[in-house]
């Protein structure tokens, strides 16, 4: 996530996540999107 505002500044506007590199169980994985977004969100402002 650090490198997201470099990357939002060169015009990147998709950025992909592997949601199994953080999570074990599926039942996170609606709190981890959101948490994701926001964070990213929070970056770039």
């Amino acid at each position: 996530m650090e490198s997201l505002p470099g990357q939002w500044e060169q015009g990147f506007t998709t950025i992909c996540v592997k949601p199994s590199m953080f999570i074990d169980d599926p039942r996170d994985l609606p709190k981890f999107c959101q948490e994701a977004v926001q964070r990213a969100a929070s970056l770039i402002g």
